[in-house]
């Protein structure tokens, strides 16, 4: 995955909270966008600002997934909330654990919330 080591990254810099951040594509290419999470627990989930995410979403062609870690799971899997969550919005969820370096894809319609 082309930007997974700079996602764990990301995830390093933000440990013990949740990192989060956005895969999009802009002509034809994947592109990484870390962000701020916005959540009052900010180790037991995440939130985008409103305005970050939009002007992400303004200046690329589409979101690829929604990243987000699990700190402290030694495996990635995705919690209820993320299925539901993921579900609902139909944009693929892409969630990395840290420190143990595992990821989960997650796609909309995969698993049942």
């Amino acid at each position: 995955m082309k930007h997974i080591d700079a996602i764990f990254k990301h995830a390093e810099s933000e440990y013990p909270r949740e990192s989060c951040g956005l895969l999009a594509k802009l002509g034809g290419e994947e592109l990484w966008f870390p962000c701020e999470n916005h959540a009052e627990d900010t180790e037991e989930g995440f939130l985008f600002n409103s305005v970050e995410y939009m002007t992400i979403t303004m200046k690329t062609d589409s979101i690829v997934a929604i990243v987000h870690s699990h700190p402290d799971q030694e495996e990635a899997q995705p919690s209820k909330h993320d299925i539901q969550v993921c579900n609902f919005i139909k944009i693929p969820y892409l969630i990395v654990s840290y420190p143990s370096m595992d990821f989960y894809w997650l796609n909309p319609g995969d698993l049942d919330g």
